[in-house]
């Protein structure tokens, strides 16, 4: 159980540290939380099986009992029209296996539901780098600003907001060629 544990939490852990760091935009942290996202669907899916070795493997060298501790089973009288319990019939390893993976799920929708704005926030304001507004065509740009204004309309004004990215755009097609170097471009 501690190695699973191990696994997860050492994952989330790393990307815990990245995000914290005080130079990080939106759009890399979105990019940081979809990694962690498909590292513990991996886990989920692989991982667990390759923990779960891997404990066996410890817990032989220090000389534990490696395998699940059978548990007795209990006939449940069943009153008339009642289905057994299917759970019952599950192996102790198999249960383990199932408890894990429900674990797993649990913290997946939790990341998700936490990030959902995030990435929603990122995926607004993206057209706002440098770099895309460097290549991208002034009609594409002004199409993006608008659909951001009317987002924001309380917090943007359309003809002011356009008027500024067209200044920018302009603004970083005249930067000194060694800005462009020193920077992004």
């Amino acid at each position: 159980m501690l190695t699973v544990w191990e696994k997860i939490l050492s994952a989330i852990d790393r990307i815990n540290i990245i995000l914290q760091k005080s130079k990080l935009t939106i759009d890399v942290a979105v990019k940081h939380l979809q990694s962690l996202l498909k590292i513990l669907e991996n886990f989920r899916e692989q991982g667990i099986n390759e923990a779960l070795l891997d404990s066996k493997n410890k817990a032989e060298v220090l000389g534990i009992e490696t395998e699940f501790p059978k548990v007795r089973l209990r006939k449940k009288k069943l009153l008339p029209g009642e289905i057994a319990d299917e759970f019952c019939n599950i192996s102790e390893e198999n249960k383990f296996l199932i408890m894990i993976k429900n674990v797993i799920d649990n913290i997946l929708i939790g990341l998700r539901q936490r990030f959902k704005s995030m990435e929603n926030i990122a995926q607004d304001f993206s057209f706002l780098d440098p770099t895309i507004i460097y290549s991208c065509p002034m009609e594409n740009l002004k199409r993006a600003g608008v659909d951001l204004c009317n987002k924001y309309e309380n917090d943007l004004n359309k003809i002011e907001f356009i008027s500024e990215l067209e200044s920018f755009k302009e603004h970083v097609y005249n930067i000194d060629d060694d800005l462009k170097r020193a920077t992004f471009f």
